[in-house]
């Protein structure tokens, strides 16, 4: 009896390693796939001409009193897309999105995704940055006042 227990034992423990190892040997094949390259190419107006808008190449900070860490700060990019980057006081939220200018430099952005709710500011969709200098925007929120720690009307500087 005890002869046929441990058979049993050791037949269960050998298919086990081998169905561990048939698993192990699976995932990695997944794992080593190569992803596909994207052929994306940069769109053309109807003269066929590529669209040369450039924006902004920057990042502007919103410093935080008596913190290491700033309140937010934005990368503003050529390609007229953003990320900023908010002190939620627990961590960091990420905002992405796009932006467009005026003829006298304030800037309208608009969120198409955040990384974060249960925060202040988890329903901000659009906001305003407002030229103060060539260095510095106020930040205008629209229908909230705050996003985790910048306040609407906080004032965010590049970075030098």
């Amino acid at each position: 009896m005890k002869k046929l227990l441990c058979l049993t034992l050791c037949a269960v423990l050998v298919l086990s390693l081998s169905g561990c190892s048939l698993l192990m040997a699976v995932e990695e094949k997944t794992a080593q796939k190569v992803p596909e390259v994207s052929s994306l190419v940069p769109s053309a107006d109807n003269n066929g001409d590529i669209d040369e808008t450039e924006g902004l190449n920057k990042t502007i900070v919103c410093p935080m009193e008596d913190s290491m860490y700033p309140a937010a700060n934005i990368e503003l990019k050529e390609d007229l897309t953003f990320k900023m980057q908010v002190n939620l006081y627990e961590g960091f939220g990420d905002i992405l999105g796009t932006y467009e200018e005026d003829g006298n430099g304030n800037l309208s952005l608009e969120v198409t995704e955040k990384n974060f709710s249960g925060f202040a500011g988890d329903t901000l969709e659009s906001f305003k940055l407002i030229k103060l200098s060539d260095t510095s925007y106020e930040i205008k929120f629209d229908g909230i006042d705050h996003v985790g720690a910048i306040h609407s009307g906080a004032v965010l500087s590049e970075n030098e």
